[in-house]
């Protein structure tokens, strides 16, 4: 039974991959984008991570993007964390770096079915912009990492799509779908190599972009 249920999963990642692919075709730019990530663990259910991401635009030749990320989380029962963060940016826009400053909470539940460690995150932004006014955003990621482990790496598939909901607007103005695959590389060090999809709206036109990213995590 368990067999078949990896099995279903397998091909279900194939056919996302290929549809992946297809779609990335259609438009928009290509990026890359790196994420790194240190966790310090301070008791069984208090931890702080620290994060920066670079993304590079224009077919990835120049860095548009920068930030840098602390966070706090608590983990309240086995199957439920809460965390708070500040995280900082800066984007270049029109040939000039803006700031933006974007303290979040979130919320992240965690279960196990059929052998699936299912993983839904609700994250509250609050956007404060050079030059703009303040808004309130709210993200929600949906992850699904797929009960396969290859070699001594532990290769898994994994699935992720997330929402971006402007309260400002009243309306969804991003979707992100990621395919990708997690590994270890030893006790200390994960890695995560994906491809992202994304789908956002300007003005009455949704963008594509088409995102090969690298995440790195160091405990």
């Amino acid at each position: 039974m368990f067999l078949k249920i990896k099995t279903i999963f397998g091909i279900t990642l194939i056919l996302f991959i290929f549809n992946s692919i297809l779609i990335s075709q259609e438009d928009g730019d290509g990026q890359l984008w790196n994420t790194n990530r240190i966790g310090i663990k301070l008791s069984t259910n208090w931890k702080i991570e620290l994060e920066e991401e670079f993304r590079f635009g224009s077919q990835a030749s120049d860095m548009y993007y920068h930030h840098t990320d602390g966070y706090l989380a608590y983990k309240l029962i086995e199957w439920f964390e809460v965390g708070a963060s500040y995280r900082q940016i800066f984007e270049l826009k029109n040939e000039n770096w803006q700031r933006e400053d974007r303290p979040h909470l979130n919320g992240t539940f965690k279960w196990n079915w059929l052998g699936v460690k299912f993983k839904d995150r609700s994250r509250f932004e609050y956007r404060i912009r050079a030059g703009k006014d303040s808004v309130w955003r709210y993200r929600n990621k949906f992850t699904v990492p797929f009960p396969i482990s290859w070699t001594k790496f532990h290769i898994s598939p994994f699935l992720c799509d997330e929402i971006f909901y402007e309260f400002n607007k009243t309306e969804i103005t991003r979707n992100r779908l990621y395919s990708g695959v997690a590994l270890s590389l030893s006790e200390k060090i994960n890695v995560k190599i994906f491809y992202l999809w994304q789908s956002s709206k300007k003005v009455d036109d949704w963008i594509d972009y088409n995102v090969f990213g690298l995440y790195l995590s160091f405990k």
